[in-house]
């Protein structure tokens, strides 16, 4: 069930590229770390986080190619919305200074691929524009 790439595809390649970018700049963070990676650390090895961001981006590259795309989205969506909430948990409880920034990049990200990938699938806004 292979499909031609348009939009969605291209999109979830998109978000592939993103996914690989964090997976490698988790992989090999130069030490010491930020406030922010430290926080994710304390969490969860970095290992781990650059691992869930190459799983997602290699579920994305996958699905890019076939008509069943939905689980790309749900992949890019999971990752960004748990980093989202680390972020956010870590502004609020861990002395993360800037993390609400990263918490709105990433949760905003996370309702974007929502919104693109399954929630309006086939539906629009307000008729034609």
């Amino acid at each position: 069930m292979l499909a031609r790439i348009g939009y969605r595809g291209a999109a979830l390649l998109f978000f592939a590229l993103v996914c690989a970018v964090y997976c490698y700049s988790l992989a090999d963070a130069p030490r010491p770390l930020t406030e922010s990676w430290a926080w994710a650390e304390r969490v969860a090895p970095l290992d781990v986080w650059a691992a869930a961001w190459g799983a997602a981006g290699a579920v994305c590259v996958v699905t890019a190619f076939l008509v069943r795309d939905g689980i790309g989205f749900f992949a890019m969506m999971l990752v960004s919305l748990f980093w989202g909430v680390l972020a956010l948990t870590g502004f609020l409880w861990g002395g993360v200074d800037r993390g609400y920034l990263t918490a709105a990049v990433f949760l905003g990200l996370s309702g974007f691929v929502y919104v693109i990938g399954a929630g309006l699938k086939g539906k629009t806004l307000g008729g034609d524009r």
